[in-house]
């Protein structure tokens, strides 16, 4: 899997929806807001569930990178595929995981409202 195609993927995604990730903390939940009117959008539809799988896929590689580059790489963080719950990729340290992958899909099939920024900040905190 090319963690960083991904993330490339979700930045011209929300580019041809008028919305810029530039790569910042504020982006996150630009993400999260993404993934929320995606779920309104598609609720419903006959191949919603591959849609919003792909999509929250996509964007929680985004926030993934996002946190890799911010500090998250140089602390030993490194994505790791098959792993964490249900499976989906995580960034892991040791046996410490960050599920985004799993909080993306909660906002699209939980109808979580948040949860990315949550984690952002848990591992990030502003200083």
């Amino acid at each position: 899997m090319n963690f960083k195609v991904m993330a490339k993927n979700a930045v011209e995604y929300a580019k041809c929806d008028g919305i810029v990730l530039d790569w910042t903390r504020e982006s996150v939940l630009c993400v999260e807001k993404i993934l929320i009117r995606y779920r309104a959008e598609y609720s419903g539809q006959k191949d919603a569930r591959w849609k919003l799988s792909s999509f929250s896929a996509c964007y929680a590689t985004y926030v993934g990178e996002l946190m890799l580059k911010n500090g998250l790489k140089k602390r030993g963080f490194m994505w790791k595929t098959f792993s964490g719950i249900k499976n989906l990729p995580v960034l892991k340290r040791e046996e410490e995981e960050i599920p985004l992958w799993t909080a993306a899909r909660k906002i699209v099939f939980e109808k979580a409202d948040s949860g990315l920024c949550e984690l952002y900040d848990k591992y990030l905190p502003q200083s």
